[in-house]
Order: C-alpha cells, then structure tokens, then sequence
C-alpha cells in the first residue's frame, strides 16, 4: 500500500543514547517540513526549527493529537517510555540510528529493535555518523538477527553547519560552492532514506 507523503508520522528512536537520532530527525525536518514531538526536555530542537514546528511533551503528558496533513516526526530519548510504543504504533516508519563502535554495543540496538518490531515492523536502521567500513560490520552484526534496510548517514561537519545555520543540508549546498562539493554525499544519503519511506 503506497503512502501517502502528507499523512507521513516516522519514529526516530533506540534504547540506547548517543546514536544520532535528533540530528537525523533534524535533517528530514528542515528538508522535507516535519514537525517534531519529543520527550527530551533538553534537546536543541526549539532552537533550530520554527515557531509552532516543535512540541516538548511534559512528563506525563500524552501524545498530542496531531491533524493528518502535519508530517510528523517522534524524536524520543531512550529512556523507557509507553509514549514511544503509542507513537510506534502509529507511525508509518520507524527509524533506529546506530553509531557502530562494536558488535557489542549493537547489543542494545537489537534489543530495540526486537521491541519495536512487536508493534510496528515498518523498521529501517541507519549506520549513523558512519566511517569507512562502519555500515559493513553493522551490516554482519544485524544481518545475523534481522532483514530490515541499513542506510548509512557519514559523518560529516555538513549536521553540525545545519543545527548552527538552522538550514537544510541542500539549502547550504546551495549558498556556496564550497559546501555544495562536501555536502553532496549527505545531502544524498538523507535524501536516499526518505526517498525509501515515501
């Protein structure tokens, strides 16, 4: 069943810290129009997007109804929380980063993955702030377990320069030559997951 881009709710999320997921959250919201909903009271979000474009959820406090021309986003700390299993449920796609280190440390991943997929199985995994060979051993570590897609997001300064300027990576791309040449690849890879979930 095709999706339909305006209706689009996606859950940005994984158990474990660190990984990446406001910064992805981030770089689909100033490409493509999200808003964002998130439970982490100390996340730059407010800071980058606009007015009306960001709800932080109060402790307790349940998930907003959200009218269906609003493309959404749930970008979740990865603290327990009943509200990331409600919005998983709801979600058209569920997105888990992983920053790769070890296939020890994916074990949380897997965990997450395990417990996502109970409820939603619109699940993508993204090899995020990856370096040469990261999305390859990711790759054999979730294989073993999983079927679902790995995309791979670089690392790249091209994040950072969207949170300062509070631009989409292409809007950079396209105010100057110098970030127009590095910011291909990035630019590229965002637009390869969404193009997937679309």
């Amino acid at each position: 069943m095709a999706l339909i881009i305006g209706l689009m709710k996606i859950t940005i999320f994984n158990l474990k810290g660190g990984q990446g997921k406001t910064t992805i959250s981030l770089a689909l919201a100033l490409q493509y129009g999200f808003a964002i909903v998130t439970n982490d009271e100390y996340s730059p979000i407010d800071k980058v997007l606009k007015k009306g474009k960001v709800k932080h959820l109060e402790q307790g406090e349940e998930l907003p109804q959200v009218p269906d021309k609003v493309k959404l986003i749930y970008d979740f700390g990865g603290h327990p929380d009943k509200r990331v299993i409600d919005a998983v449920k709801i979600s058209d796609w569920v997105i888990i980063p992983v920053f790769y280190e070890s296939p020890l440390d994916m074990q949380t991943t897997i965990k997450t993955i395990r417990e996502i997929e109970a409820y939603n199985s619109n699940i993508i995994v993204v090899a995020n702030k990856a370096q040469k060979g990261d999305l390859e051993k990711a790759q054999k570590v979730l294989k073993q377990f999983f079927n679902y897609p790995i995309f791979e997001i670089k690392k790249s300064t091209s994040f950072v320069k969207m949170v300062e300027k509070k631009r989409s990576i292409r809007e950079l791309m396209e105010s100057s030559a110098l970030f127009g040449y590095h910011y291909k690849t990035p630019l590229l890879q965002v637009e390869k997951i969404y193009n997937h979930i679309s």
